[in-house]
């Protein structure tokens, strides 16, 4: 479980060395996991990790979605019409 939490936290790093301007605090319940259906394989494959991480700090089941449901706070994974939407590419 170590080695995933410092991927994750590694992870979270290069989103912020890269500029993300945004952050979210994840509540049980409160995050789903935004894949779109044409997503390359390599994107699919992190959403997994991330649902298997994501479902055991909060848990409960993290939802893996093809689009944003307007309730839960979405952590979009590729490069999908949302992310652009916001400026994130």
């Amino acid at each position: 479980m170590k080695t995933g939490c410092i991927r994750f936290f590694s992870s979270v790093l290069s989103m912020a060395w890269a500029g993300c301007a945004f952050a979210a605090t994840l509540t049980p319940g409160g995050a789903e996991i935004v894949v779109t259906k044409k997503s390359p394989p390599v994107v699919k494959f992190a959403a997994k990790e991330m649902k298997h991480f994501l479902d055991g700090v909060l848990s409960c089941d993290v939802p893996v979605v093809d689009a944003p449901s307007g309730t839960r706070t979405p952590i979009h994974l590729g490069g999908d019409k949302w992310a652009k939407g916001v400026g994130i590419s």
